[in-house]
């Protein structure tokens, strides 16, 4: 579904006979358009993974710790392989270093 200059956009998609990867490729392109539309500055070409980490920000209300589990889950979900492997969280502002209690 095309977003015609930032107005109003419908999703009407009935996911009920649908696998979950064809309710994904329902319903992501047109989220993501409409995010990279309402969400980042004009003239700014947001790529999917912006948009989709914005989209995964505000699911988990900003909440780093979640955002970092959900990041875990999508790992596990596509077989990566956890062991012999150190994940480091490196930014251009220094490593992030989050621990939980």
């Amino acid at each position: 579904m095309n977003i015609e200059n930032g107005v109003k956009m419908k999703l009407n998609v009935n996911l009920e006979n649908m696998s979950t990867d064809e309710m994904v490729e329902s319903v992501m392109p047109t989220l993501l358009e409409a995010m990279k539309k309402k969400a980042f500055v004009d003239g700014y070409n947001a790529s999917d993974i912006e948009a989709l980490g914005l989209v995964l920000s505000k699911a988990m209300k900003w909440d780093t710790l979640n955002i970092l589990d959900v990041t875990k889950e999508a790992l596990e979900d596509s077989n990566f392989n956890f062991k012999n492997t150190t994940v480091e969280f490196v930014d251009k502002w220094g490593d992030l270093s989050i621990k939980r209690s």
